[in-house]
């Protein structure tokens, strides 16, 4: 019995001496102190306790961007709230463990994938030495971004090489501000990419791009587009959410409408939560009709914002999960055509009020970024999501932001959303299924939607004829 009683009184003795040699090194293990570098993204993360340093990256630079204002750290997991800017600019972040030895994956609000960091001994080099604010540097430092990040260079048919050989040497220390910001516009412009840009506030000047567009539609014309919509096409009461950024209103007595003209700032505080709050709420006062019989969805005016809402009207127009699209990012600085893993977003049916009969989606070269990135997760949903209009824009990434040593802010597309086989839609867009030229002069003119319209044929006529050919 006094042996038995020996070994317990040694055993615990020895674990509460284990566990205090071990505990700091298991604290240190799980702690989220020190460096942290990104697959792609070109990120540099520096934790130490309730404060986060963000350093953008690349062979030639590295420039250290904003600093946490809120952080909530506890072992593995945190949570970062970056504050700037007036009006205030908000992103906040999710630290979590990821699934592979040692990195995490860190989550923006209101993005559909995660960032995978990787925890390493010390700063890179390039971030022990000053970037020098000159003509030359942010010349390079602006080129080599894009060098190391942008992925449809070979699509768009751009040599970038011979871009950089073709400006570098309008470049001197004498090149004043206007002329830095005149060139790195001029080597940008050929790209005709929507998600590329350029803000200068110091002397009051940007510039961002689009794909060519032979026949722009004026605001004068969105503005007659609208009123046509609301005041000939609508029956009934036209109700608003998020800002009135998605309405919705009835075509007929069993057909429904709902417009959406932004992804983005449904409320004033600016927090992603809210956002989605306030689109649960609209989507659940839709969806709570027992009329619908068919649903007309139109992005044929949208700016874009956030895919994590696409995905959550989605969700309310399928009883089965299926894949939205997968996404990849550029991660090597010296091979044009090597990629991270792809990350999958399913849609997952929602226990939410909803609607699983028959949907039309308007698109046109208006629809941008979150609106394209929704087209495309309705792609898989049964039954098909007829599309009505034209192509899409063709910009899918969610953007970039990168400064200069200037302090000018620009912005490019880093990331590739792919189908199911591997297919994507950038420049191009996504093709409708019944083309129809949108917001027509002769249309606006004489007070008249044609792609409506033809939604409305879709939804009367065509549907229950295919469903009667298939019975």
């Amino acid at each position: 019995m006094n042996r038995l009683v020996n070994f317990c009184i040694r055993f615990v003795a020895g674990f509460f001496l284990i566990t205090a040699l071990l505990g700091p090194v298991i604290a240190a293990a799980n702690s989220l102190n020190g460096v942290w570098r990104s697959d792609g993204y070109g990120l540099l993360f520096e934790i130490q306790g309730n404060t986060i340093r963000r350093y953008q990256v690349t062979e030639i630079s590295c420039i250290a961007s904003k600093t946490t204002l809120q952080v909530t750290q506890i072992p593995s997991r945190a949570k970062a709230k970056f504050v700037e800017g007036t009006p205030p600019e908000i992103e906040e972040y999710t630290i979590k463990p990821d699934a592979s030895n040692g990195s995490k994956r860190v989550n923006l609000a209101g993005t559909v994938s995660d960032i995978v960091f990787r925890r390493i001994p010390r700063r890179p080099l390039v971030c022990e030495q000053a970037v020098t604010n000159n003509p030359q540097t942010n010349f390079e430092v602006f080129w080599k971004n894009f060098d190391e990040n942008y992925p449809l260079f070979a699509m768009k048919k751009v040599n970038w090489f011979a871009v950089r050989e073709k400006y570098r040497t309008q470049v001197t220390q004498k090149t004043t501000p206007e002329q830095l910001f005149k060139v790195l516009s001029s080597m940008i412009e050929p790209l005709r990419d929507a998600h590329t840009s350029i803000i200068a506030e110091d002397i009051e000047k940007s510039f961002d791009s689009n794909r060519f567009d032979s026949n722009p539609v004026s605001e004068q014309g969105f503005k007659r587009a609208e009123e046509i919509i609301y005041t000939k096409y609508i029956s009934g009461p036209l109700r608003f959410w998020a800002k009135g950024k998605v309405s919705y209103g009835m075509l007929n007595p069993s057909i429904g409408y709902l417009r959406l003209t932004s992804f983005a700032e449904y409320t004033d505080s600016g927090l992603f939560a809210d956002a989605f709050k306030e689109l649960e709420i609209a989507l659940d006062s839709v969806f709570r009709s027992k009329k619908l019989q068919g649903l007309v969805i139109d992005v044929r005016v949208n700016n874009g914002g956030s895919d994590v809402l696409g995905l959550a009207i989605a969700s309310r127009l399928t009883s089965k999960p299926y894949l939205a699209y997968s996404k990849v990012a550029r991660n090597d600085p010296n091979n044009y055509s090597h990629f991270t893993k792809p990350q999958p977003s399913i849609v997952r049916p929602n226990a939410k009020p909803g609607f699983l009969g028959p949907v039309v989606l308007l698109t046109s070269r208006y629809s941008v970024s979150a609106a394209e990135t929704f087209a495309q997760a309705l792609m898989g949903r049964q039954p098909k999501v007829i599309r009505v209009g034209e192509n899409t824009q063709g910009v899918f990434s969610d953007v970039l932001n990168r400064q200069l040593p200037n302090k000018w802010q620009f912005g490019l597309p880093n990331e590739l959303f792919l189908t199911e086989d591997g297919k994507i839609f950038d420049v191009a867009g996504i093709p409708p299924d019944i083309l129809v030229t949108v917001f027509q002069s002769k249309d606006l003119n004489a007070g008249r939607d044609s792609a409506l319209e033809k939604a409305l044929q879709v939804l009367t006529t065509d549907v229950p004829n295919r469903t009667n050919n298939q019975s």
